[in-house]
């Protein structure tokens, strides 16, 4: 008999590794719709999701919170106008209206990702030359020209009202407006970056306004991000800062770090970049932007789908939110939804994880927008690259009908050339709720990373059991494999809580020498 060896993993928060082969047991390949980060040694799954939005036609693509209501911007159909949606109760799918939340004349397109609340109004962009302005209690007439600016608008970032000075400010291409008090004029050229630069992002850092820009040449996909004092008067920033390469897309202050997160995109399978990269960074002073993790996608030519990071994101939970759609290159397919990166407490490193999807099964080409609202989470995503009105909704009733998934490291041993023989595998959870259940599956060596599918081992349904264990595949009573390199999968649902992942393999010499 070869020497037995044993595996044990009881802590998860760790975060996505990008080498799935790393020795921080941690770490896993994939979690889909689970908290890793609240409790440290359980995977919690989410609650399931349900239909978000009864009125397809409700074409909404960004939202808020403000005055005990949730607001989407979208649009209505027959003519097409932009138009602005609340609700205020969330154990359904139902939206309301107000007067006066729709424009009465036909202007261009709003642009979805400017929606900001300031002194009981919205404002937002439209795709000329304005500035929308929207009364939250729907008693006036929405402005569709609050403000107008000398240039063209092409796009936009998210606003911001600093703390420092309560004043808003929001971005279009490469400029900064800003307005004092809701009935102030607009300052349409507040800053001005030079031209090869476009707005991506901003968020309040100390005294500063720190505002994330792409290169304008999306060949380079460089990025850079500058610190402002807000004075107008000023012409000299702060600070200019090389964020690397990647268009920098998401930027936000947590725990008194600048953190930006990239995208390096793989446009196309004949283009110059042969698969994607998402990229996390901080602000370390006079050390500049430092990476910290990076997830590699897909090498695959086929590219489907695209890779896309968007501009929204959300401060919570001391949590960054952010929408990416990220064809893996390694473990079973596209990671696409809500994505979030924090940390389960202060000496533990930043980790990167998937919280929410759109809807069990679906991969969509793009999340439009998304939103935390308390314990309910709302993403709205598009298969057909314009806004499609599909949105998820987090269920009301406590249901755990979704599939929440962790994929484990591949674990080979220390040696992938030596053959091991799987003896036994233990899933440890919580006790096992009423409508609870647990699957554990493997791939090995070949199959790994190139099949969606795991070879199920077990399925365990057993009330109040705390854990179960396997020496065979208990549907069949075949035995368990040889292997080089394993990776286990485990599905949750019904709110079944995994509190551990073990398992023993016996090393079996068959090298020729």
């Amino acid at each position: 008999m070869g020497k037995i060896y044993e595996q044990k993993i009881i802590r998860f928060d760790g975060g996505m590794a990008n080498d799935i082969r790393t020795d921080d047991i941690t770490k896993f390949a994939a979690s889909k719709n689970f908290d890793a980060l609240s409790f440290p040694s359980r995977l919690v799954p989410y609650r399931s999701y349900e239909a978000g939005n009864d009125t397809v036609a409700r074409k909404m693509g960004n939202f808020l919170y403000a005055s005990g209501k949730l607001f989407g911007l979208g649009e209505q159909t027959s003519p097409l106008r932009p138009q602005i949606f609340y609700k205020d109760t969330f154990t359904d799918g139902t939206w309301s209206t107000t007067a006066n939340n729709v424009v009465l004349t036909t202007p261009p397109s709003f642009l979805y990702d400017t929606f900001v609340q300031y002194k009981g109004f919205i404002f937002g962009f439209i795709l000329n030359t304005s500035i929308w302005k929207y009364d939250i209690t729907g008693a006036a007439a929405m402005v569709t020209a609050d403000g107008t600016v000398g240039s063209t608008i092409t796009s936009t970032a998210n606003g911001v009202v600093h703390s420092k000075d309560d004043i808003l400010y929001m971005a279009f291409n490469n400029v900064i407006v800003s307005k004092n008090g809701a009935g102030g004029a607009w300052n349409v050229a507040a800053l001005t970056l030079p031209t090869k630069y476009t707005i991506t992002s901003l968020c309040e850092y100390g005294n500063y306004l720190a505002i994330a820009c792409k290169d304008t040449d999306v060949l380079s996909q460089s990025s850079r991000v500058f610190l402002w004092d807000r004075d107008s008067s000023v012409a000299t920033l702060a600070e200019s800062i090389d964020w690397g390469l990647g268009t920098l897309q998401v930027l936000e202050e947590l725990e008194g770090r600048l953190i930006g997160i990239s995208l390096i995109k793989r446009e196309t399978s004949g283009g110059l970049v042969f698969n994607s990269i998402l990229s996390f960074k901080y602000y370390a002073g006079a050390q500049g932007a430092i990476e910290f993790a990076r997830i590699d996608g897909s090498r695959d030519a086929s590219i489907s789908p695209l890779s896309s990071l968007g501009v929204q994101k959300q401060k919570a939970n001391n949590r960054i939110y952010f929408a990416v759609v990220l064809t893996m290159n390694e473990g079973s397919g596209s990671k696409e939804g809500v994505w979030s990166v924090g940390r389960s407490g202060q000496d533990r490193p930043y980790a990167i994880t998937v919280e929410h999807q759109s809807s069990d099964g679906t991969v969509p080409t793009a999340i439009d927008g998304f939103f935390l609202a308390g314990s309910y989470v709302f993403i709205a995503y598009s298969n057909t690259g314009s806004l499609s009105g599909n949105i998820s909704k987090s269920n009301d009733a406590a249901t755990f009908s979704n599939n929440s998934q962790y994929e484990s490291l591949i674990f080979d041993g220390g040696d992938p050339s030596q053959t091991k023989k799987l003896i036994g595998v233990t899933v440890m959870t919580a006790p096992m709720p009423a409508a609870g259940s647990v699957a554990l599956g493997y791939a090995i060596d070949s199959t790994i990373g190139t099949t969606t599918t795991f070879t199920n081992i077990f399925t365990n349904t057993t009330d109040n059991d705390i854990s179960h264990s396997a020496i065979n595949i208990e549907s069949s009573g075949a035995t368990l494999p040889e292997f080089k390199e394993v990776q286990f999968q485990i599905i949750s649902t019904g709110g079944a809580v995994v509190t551990g992942l073990s398992f023993e393999y016996e090393l079996v010499p068959k090298r020729i020498y």
